[in-house]
């Protein structure tokens, strides 16, 4: 019952399990199971569940046209089921095969009546494809309309139409090559879809390079109203691949590698996905790239260029694709790339079975890794939508990030308004009666421990917390998240009583550098880059701000990067380092430097310069490497170059220089601790070891950032004097 599957829980599989082997087919009636659906409200629907196996089974042995009959009475038994939905108490002593679904009941039974639909569409094509004329009265059907209904006045066919059209393509080719491929060419019938391309694809000789261009060009018009996974010509591109790879031990020259690499090239100037076609080549997809790319473009014209074509190709979201495609614009393309291919599958209602498809696949590769493709991409609406879906559990180890990038949100066109969620009841309670509040509450502070938002959300709003018993021993959990940021407000209050109130204090936030892309600001130490929206709650401090709040408060930036991704935020320091801190001023700004700057970037010229004074625990100062490289034990890719600038012999500290291309969370003081070389102050990693009277916070600044500009794509540099404690400080070392 594969069309089940994803629509039920974790908890109900081995149930579905059960029922897929208590079929014994002798008519149509018994090829259905009757179940329960069940949602975390209580809401049930009774709903008969197709074996299609056991369908296939039972029209195998039937005459084709008494075939086409039952498939008719297997339609009725699906238009019927699950048009109504009760209380749970009403079903359970009339079934007792209870299935817990991931959303609602209505929802699910709605999307388990569509796909049974289109199976049994398909099913059915498969059958008329043995008679013609079933075939040509079908056809002529859907193109002159008269006995169709349609969705909208566009014409979009309907989902049991494409589908049926569909089978009669792929049976046609098993049966009647010939009339399959005429049949498939009219561009006035609905698209093929992967699995009838894939079926025309085999028929070509691929050994005929005039055969294979031949029926790209044929299919042209046909694959470009389709999505570019769905096409012939990325069916035919796999296959020449295929043969590619079984001749790589042949010689580079021999003619035929030549002719399918050839052959290869030429398939993709038509309307192929590079990620289906090449999954781990990164060179080919950046090489299919280059063709809609000139020379002279700048970084910000190829990123506009191959956004629109992922857009209008609705390209599948493959983490090759995005890195390649990405490093190749100098730009992140994945929240545009990402977010597209959602909006389109929330908006579609399920009448347009090509876009329903789409946005499966894309679901599919966004569900692999959804902190990078949603959550560092701030997509949160969209992760709120599949928690409350079920298709992302609370459990899952991106939740807490999730409520992290929810709680610095200052838009509220990016945080969602609630998380509803299921959640097992707590292992403490063994039973509903046992369930209490603070029972509840600990359990949700489990979910996210260290995440300070969500543990000042819970204990100081504990009035936005609702929770419900729901089915099989799951608790329904609904949490309200506060509109407004503190820090903004009393960023805003702070400006209210300054002196001049409309503007940044320039001794608050010292501009190094401006134009209109980029702001470049010598963060001051003591202030935050950001903070979530109950920091002043939690530090019980009303007058706790940071930069992007403060920047969000003046005239002179607020407007400005307010409709900015992030607010402008493309990386961070932390509270007590000093520095070069970049602020984008406008989306394309913050789509390049997101991708330079953000901690999965690895672009050489993206460079980050520290100095650090630090505690030296060797007590042998010639034993101390002046220069080295400290890995990260969890990712050798992420490394801290230094060099040992001077040595203050007399207070055992040295002058380090630190340079970062990546930016992991403490990245400096954690390598430097476990190098023996902890950086003043840094009491956290270093121990009291560390602790000085010399200066009040970590002895850490970033005194030069290295970046290509978004919009010139000019390699700059930009220096940020040391502070004037810093500076006070390897005074008194001295």
């Amino acid at each position: 019952m594969h069309q089940v599957r994803g629509l039920v829980q974790r908890a109900s599989a081995a149930t579905l399990r059960l029922l897929e082997k208590r079929v014994a087919p002798h008519d149509v009636g018994a090829c259905f199971i009757g179940a329960v659906f069940v949602d975390g409200s209580g809401e049930a629907s009774p709903v008969q569940l197709l074996h299609p196996v056991a369908l296939q089974r039972l029209l195998a042995e039937l005459p084709k046209h008494e075939a086409l009959h039952r498939m008719q009475e297997a339609k009725k038994v699906v238009l019927a089921s699950g048009h109504s939905t009760v209380p749970l108490a009403t079903l359970y002593g009339n079934s007792s095969h209870v299935l817990c679904v991931k959303d609602t009941t209505q929802r699910t039974v709605a999307e388990l009546r569509s796909r049974q639909s289109r199976l049994l569409a398909k099913a059915e094509g498969r059958l008329m494809a043995h008679d013609l004329r079933l075939v040509e009265a079908f056809t002529h059907r859907l193109l002159s309309g008269e006995e169709t209904r349609r969705q909208d006045e566009k014409g979009v066919f309907l989902p049991d139409e494409v589908a049926m059209y569909r089978g009669i393509v792929e049976e046609l080719v098993r049966l009647n090559p010939q009339a399959a491929v005429a049949l498939a060419m009219n561009t006035k019938l609905p698209s093929l879809g992967s699995g009838a391309s894939a079926a025309l694809a085999a028929l070509v000789n691929l050994d005929v390079p005039s055969a294979t261009l031949s029926f790209l060009e044929n299919f042209a018009c046909k694959d470009e109203a389709s999505a570019a996974s769905e096409t012939s010509a990325t069916q035919i591109a796999v296959r020449l691949r295929n043969k590619l790879w079984e001749l790589r031990e042949v010689s580079a020259d021999d003619p035929t590698r030549v002719a399918v690499r050839d052959a290869l090239a030429t398939a993709c100037r038509f309307n192929v996905d590079p990620g289906v076609v090449f999954p781990t080549d990164a060179a080919a997809i950046q090489r299919w790239s280059s063709q809609f790319l000139r020379e002279e473009m700048w970084p910000v014209e190829r990123g506009r260029v191959l956004a629109d074509i992922v857009r209008g190709k609705r390209l599948m979201p493959r983490r090759v694709s995005l890195d390649c495609l990405s490093n190749w614009c100098l730009t992140d393309l994945e929240r545009t790339w990402v977010s597209t291919l959602l909006q389109d599958g929330d908006d579609a209602d399920g009448t347009r079975c090509s876009d329903t498809a789409v946005y499966r696949s894309a679901l599919a590769c966004v569900l692999k890794d959804p902190k990078r493709c949603l959550v560092d991409s701030r997509l949160l609406r969209q992760y709120a939508l599949l928690l409350k879906r079920g298709e992302v559990e609370p459990a899952h180890s991106s939740f807490p990030h999730f409520l992290e990038e929810c709680g610095e949100c200052h838009g509220d066109g990016e945080r969602p308004e609630e998380l509803t969620f299921l959640m097992p009841l707590p292992s403490s309670s063994t039973s509903a009666s046992s369930l209490g509040p603070q029972t509840l509450m600990d359990a949700l502070l489990a979910l996210a421990p260290h995440c300070s938002y969500w543990r000042t959300l819970l204990r100081a709003e504990e009035a936005v917390v609702e929770a419900f018993l729901a089915p099989q021993g799951n608790v329904q959990v609904k949490v309200k998240l506060p509109r407004v940021h503190e820090c903004v407000e009393a960023a805003m209050q702070a400006a209210r009583i300054s002196e001049p109130p409309s503007a940044l204090a320039p001794s608050c936030l010292p501009v190094i550098f401006e134009d209109e892309d980029i702001v470049v600001l010598n963060k001051p130490p003591h202030l935050a880059t950001s903070r979530h929206a109950l920091s002043c709650t939690q530090l019980g401090d009303a007058t706790a701000t940071d930069v992007v709040s403060l920047m969000l408060a003046s005239t002179r930036y607020g407007d400005t990067v307010r409709g900015v991704f992030r607010q402008g935020q493309v990386h961070r320091l932390d509270t007590e380092t000093s520095g070069c801190l970049v602020i984008a001023k406008n989306d394309c700004a913050a789509a390049s430097l997101r991708h330079q700057m953000g901690t999965s970037a690895a672009y050489s010229q993206s460079s980050k310069v520290y100095i650090a004074l630090c505690a030296v625990m060797e007590p042998d100062l010639r034993r101390i490497p002046l220069r080295g490289v400290l890995r990260d034990p969890l990712d050798a890719k992420i490394c801290t170059k230094y060099r040992v600038v001077r040595f203050f012999r007399r207070s055992r500290v040295a002058l380090l220089e630190c340079r970062i291309q990546q930016g992991k969370k403490h990245q400096i003081r954690r390598h430097l601790a476990a190098a023996g070389l902890p950086i003043l102050q840094d009491v956290e990693h270093g121990g009291a070891a560390c602790s000085t009277p010399l200066i009040n916070r970590v002895a850490l600044h970033a005194a030069a950032l290295t970046l290509v500009h978004p919009r010139t794509a000019e390699v700059v540099t930009f220096l940020a004097p040391m502070t004037r404690d810093f500076t006070e400080t390897v005074r008194q070392l001295e």
